[in-house]
């Protein structure tokens, strides 16, 4: 019998674990555990396109940060309840 190389182990860890993990947080889609997972894929794609722009080509770049900014700011704004939203802001279109 032939014995499992350490290349099956990670296309079982790269490919399997992932579709196993969205498939739980699916199960729940309000939960604790769904907003949790959704914030480690984000920060897992932050920094898995840093390393390849960092650590591959050896350039340091600010866009990251710019976008990962932009994006947090731009998402908080829909988030917030309208009426709220014009109660604190005033200077606001409707």
């Amino acid at each position: 019998m032939e014995r499992i190389k350490f290349r099956d182990c990670r296309v079982l860890l790269f490919i399997v674990l992932p579709i196993v993990v969205l498939i739980a947080a699916a199960s729940k889609p309000n939960s604790y555990v769904t907003g949790l997972i959704i914030t480690v894929g984000i920060y897992t794609l932050l920094c898995a396109s840093l390393n390849l722009v960092n650590g591959f080509s050896g350039m340091f770049s600010m866009g990251h940060a710019a976008f990962m900014c932009i994006g947090a700011y731009v998402s908080a704004f829909f988030t917030v309840n309208p009426n709220v939203l014009h109660s604190h802001c005033k200077g606001l279109p409707a």
